[in-house]
């Protein structure tokens, strides 16, 4: 049975159109924004290992920066390869702005809590996906990724660093 390849496979526009671009960059400028604010408020950890994690956060602006300059600059196809495109960065953008809702509401309804707690690793992993979705289509540095995994390790139901 001879098939067509554009009788099994629907049109797409193919290419990463300037407003997915755009999205990408709004996305990292607010992951920075949200790191920060969870940062500053110390409410992550004890006290022992948080000023490791603020020290360890003014490392990472520049990462931001080389993420957001080589997105700038980088072509379609590598976007495309790294799922950063189409309906796969649709998904993407869905699941960390319902998470990031969910982190909210569980937080000004319970404070932190284990529930908000358990919120927090989902939306940081959500985003470590994201990030590290981008290091690779763009060729930076692999430090922010490395940097959200270790929140989300302090964050783990296993882990003592609980400030709560």
């Amino acid at each position: 049975m001879d098939l067509e390849l554009n009788n099994i496979m629907p049109d797409y526009d193919f290419g990463v159109k300037e407003i997915e671009k755009k999205q990408l960059t709004d996305s990292i400028n607010k992951i920075q924004v949200f790191l920060d604010q969870l940062i500053i408020e110390r409410i992550l950890v004890d006290n022992s290992i948080m000023d490791d994690i603020i020290d360890a956060w003014h490392d990472m602006p520049s990462n931001f920066h080389e993420i957001r300059n080589n997105l700038a600059m980088k072509d379609q196809l590598a976007l495309i390869l790294q799922g950063l495109s189409g309906g796969q960065l649709k998904l993407k953008l869905a699941i960390t702005d319902s998470l990031m809702f969910a982190y909210n509401d569980s937080l000004s309804e319970n404070g932190f809590d284990k529930q908000t707690k358990y919120r927090l690793r989902q939306l940081l992993s959500a985003h470590e996906i994201l990030v590290s979705d981008l290091i690779q289509a763009t060729n930076s540095s692999h430090a922010l990724s490395s940097f959200i995994k270790c929140l989300i390790s302090v964050l783990d139901d296993k882990s003592s660093f609980y400030s709560i």
